[in-house]
């Protein structure tokens, strides 16, 4: 059975024996907040969550999704008991402010297998699993952003490909005119209908980071997609290919800063449903952009909230 769907998802079709929905959770052309809020629950990082529950129930119509990022086989999930506890009340807060809360699992562009031995991968469990302890550890979480995404529909063996090294890939395995590939589709199906049909969440937004093909879009593989996650300042919504799906298509853009890209958000209404950025920054890959929230938080939630374009 699936589970009741988020009051902001409207219509559902059947593809694949999946019910799935699109989420529609503009008002007007406004996008939907989407938050990644990767911060550690010391007395400062506890102030942020704070903040974002605040920001919540200041303005309660606004939808706000947040992505928490907890390591399940780091050493501090594994040996420090206060951090669980930690994290366990803030996403418990988090829901009950009215926040879609999201836990985070990456996908390494296919390279973490989707269930089995994850050796070799880089990680210490494979993805089944690390869904698995969201639901079992924070059953508020109501969806999963898969990160890191494969961009590429396949893979093939003699092609060389940014995405991920092709041997240590644990996607299917198929073959197109006598070549031998890796079947992105397959692998990302496979994640969506675990995340969705079997464990019954409500939400999967994945995150390529760039432009995908079509068939990304095509409510198999997630219900959202970010199709671009990088520096505010290369971002040109009048050039960049957002495509004809805007409420499966998410931006999170970084070191912007005060006051926020206000001409930006304004370009991309209608053209998006899921946003944010934030001053915070990424330098030479040493910054975690979302480590903390942006100085401007209540100006771009303000305008968000607002029916006025």
């Amino acid at each position: 059975m699936l589970p009741r769907p988020l009051t902001w998802i409207l219509a559902g079709v059947l593809l694949g024996g999946l019910a799935w929905a699109a989420p529609i959770a503009r008002a007007g052309l406004k996008p939907v907040l989407l938050v990644p809020i990767y911060v550690f629950p010391h007395s400062w990082g506890v102030n942020e969550y704070v903040r974002l529950i605040n920001l919540q129930k200041r303005y309660p119509n606004l939808p706000i999704v947040a992505i928490v990022n907890v390591d399940f086989d780091g050493p501090d999930w594994k040996t420090n008991p206060g951090y669980r506890a930690q994290m366990g009340e803030i996403v418990r807060s988090l829901a009950g402010a009215g926040i879609v809360v999201l836990g985070y699992a990456s996908s390494s562009y296919t390279r973490r297998p989707f269930q089995g031995d994850p050796k070799g991968s880089g990680f210490g469990s494979d993805l089944r699993t690390n869904v698995d302890r969201w639901i079992r550890f924070f059953p508020q979480v109501r969806g999963i952003f898969v990160d890191e995404m494969c961009y590429s529909l396949t893979l093939y063996r003699d092609q060389q490909h940014p995405c991920l090294p092709l041997e240590a890939s644990r996607a299917p395995v198929g073959q197109a005119e006598g070549r031998p590939y890796r079947d992105v589709m397959a692998y990302y199906r496979a994640v969506y209908a675990y995340i969705r049909l079997s464990k019954g969440l409500e939400l999967v937004i994945a995150n390529p980071g760039q432009t995908v093909p079509p068939a990304f879009f095509d409510g198999s593989v997630a219900d959202a997609l970010i199709v671009y996650e990088g520096s505010e300042a290369y971002f040109d919504p009048t050039v960049y290919p957002l495509g004809g799906n805007p409420d499966r298509t998410g931006l999170l853009l970084y070191n912007d800063p005060a006051p926020f890209a206000l001409p930006k958000l304004r370009a991309v209404l209608g053209k998006v449903g899921f946003f944010y950025v934030t001053d915070a920054m990424l330098v030479d890959g040493k910054l975690n952009p979302w480590a903390a929230l942006p100085r401007y938080l209540e100006e771009l939630a303000d305008y968000l909230a607002s029916p006025q374009p």
